[in-house]
């Protein structure tokens, strides 16, 4: 070993020739400890193999033990009996529906699914819904096989959605399916008898249609006080259907009221450049500003006065304000974009909200129940619910004080003159007058019966996309 080290000792005699037989000695003694450790570590790759693809590809037991088995020429089945225990046996249904407060893993182990299954189904179906936004009264179902193991989940978020989520031997899989529905376009015209409300419904139509009519109208009809018996309104609408059956509305298309103290017709327009929304025939904007009131579907009961008697304090003062009496727990919408100020008790007001408007107007709503979901200083938008009727302060039943200023002076609300909205622009103007003169044609021949409505040929006049 000495001598494979070039050790020299000093007293020894050098041999020349021994330097050159050492070098192929150790050549061949390096290549070996090179070749050695190489070789292990091919063979130790070579038995773990490469990386292995994921598929996602479904297959059945019955597959997997055939691919196991040798190749074989199938063998005759004998008796019927042996067919039917190679049959998957059928799944057992089980129906449910979302309670209110309920998240979909306890309602699923409350049907009869384990957690490891409803946390599986979550985490599959996150991509294509989040099923903790489910509302209560949500459909689901659960098919469960012969050893209680969960295969398939059903959820069906509407009528005509539904996501399905699959068990395999890869996992949890889901998909969403989208049923077709059918649109159609109806008419519908009628006389003020009662209110709008059931009127509409003495009609054959939802509530729900209602009130998305008085909200196309809010910032043009006051329908507290405007309304009188014999007023004429309408609109034109689609409506949904599945297999033949009402599913839902679609938009509105038109609205138009004409009575004795107000005239306001509407169109829904999507102009190239600006906001879509509902446009007069002169291509004004149906919103405002401000809405007319902050309540929906109340009565007034006291107006805007420089002298009325005080029902609790028993003297004559000022009531520069608007009382809309409503039930304890109506929802009070703020009636333009604004800035929370105050938001607190102010005596005899008892809880009250303020808003700062960017027009420069203030406006107040006092006798609160309770607040709506707003901070000082934060933003709140217009329709947005700042507050619910209470009878709070200085009241003798249950209704909204409303107030509007306008720097240091009080106006009346009834009377305030709302800046309009944003009119079509000018190279809109004439797709907008040519469509309207074209749907009020189609109007006319439908009512005459020349002419049917399809929804189609209805959108398209409109310029706004069609379909389910």
């Amino acid at each position: 070993m000495l001598r494979l080290l070039k050790y020299k000792p000093r007293n020894r005699r050098r041999d020349p020739g021994r330097e050159e037989r050492i070098k192929p000695l150790l050549a061949i003694a390096l290549l070996v400890l090179i070749l050695v450790p190489l070789s292990y570590f091919m063979e130790r790759e070579s038995k773990q193999g490469g990386p292995v693809a994921k598929s996602y590809r479904f297959s059945p037991p019955e597959a997997a033990a055939l691919q196991k088995e040798p190749a074989q020429a199938p063998k005759p089945l004998k008796e019927p009996a042996q067919a039917a225990k190679r049959e998957r046996p059928p799944l057992k249904l089980k129906e449910g529906k979302l309670k209110k407060g309920e998240s979909i893993i306890v309602a699923m182990k409350r049907s009869g699914a384990s957690h490891r299954e409803a946390f599986h189904v979550s985490k599959a179906a996150a991509s294509l819904l989040d099923l903790r936004r489910l509302r209560p009264g949500t459909l689901y179902r659960l098919y469960v096989d012969a050893e209680g193991k969960l295969r398939r989940f059903e959820c069906l978020p509407r009528v005509y959605e539904r996501l399905i989520v699959k068990r395999d031997e890869g996992g949890f899989y889901s998909r969403w399916e989208v049923s077709p529905l059918e649109t159609r376009v109806y008419v519908l015209r009628g006389e003020l008898k009662s209110s709008i409300i059931e009127d509409i419904c003495d009609m054959g139509e939802a509530p729900s249609l209602a009130v998305r009519y008085v909200d196309a109208l809010a910032w043009s009809v006051d329908f507290f006080r405007d309304p009188r018996k014999r007023d004429t309104f309408g609109m034109v609408y689609e409506k949904r259907f599945l297999n033949g059956k009402f599913v839902e509305y679609g938009p509105l298309l038109a609205v138009f009221y004409r009575g004795k103290t107000v005239n306001q017709e509407g169109y829904y327009y999507t102009p190239r450049k600006g906001p879509d929304g509902f446009y007069d025939l002169k291509g004004r904007s149906l919103r405002k500003a401000f809405l007319k009131a902050p309540l929906k579907f109340t009565r007034i009961s006291s107006r805007y006065s420089r002298r009325r008697f005080h029902p609790i304090l028993g003297v004559y003062r000022p009531h520069l304000a608007v009382d809309y009496a409503a039930s304890r727990g109506t929802p009070v919408h703020a009636v333009g974009d604004g800035v929370v100020v105050f938001k607190g008790r102010n005596g005899g007001y008892g809880k009250m909200v303020a808003l700062r408007h960017s027009t420069g107007y203030r406006t107040y709503y006092g006798h609160l129940s309770r607040y709506g979901r707003i901070r000082v200083g934060r933003r709140v938008a217009q329709g947005q619910v700042i507050g619910y009727v209470g009878r709070t302060g200085h009241a003798t039943g249950p209704h909204l004080d409303y107030r509007v200023k306008l720097g240091r002076r009080f106006l009346n609300p009834l009377r305030l003159k709302i800046p309009a909205g944003p009119p079509l622009p000018a190279e809109s103007r004439p797709g907008f007058e040519d469509a309207v003169a074209r749907l009020r044609t189609r109007l006319l021949n439908a009512a005459l019966g020349t002419e049917e409505l399809d929804s189609r040929s209805v959108a398209a006049l409109l310029n706004k996309p069609s379909g389910s």
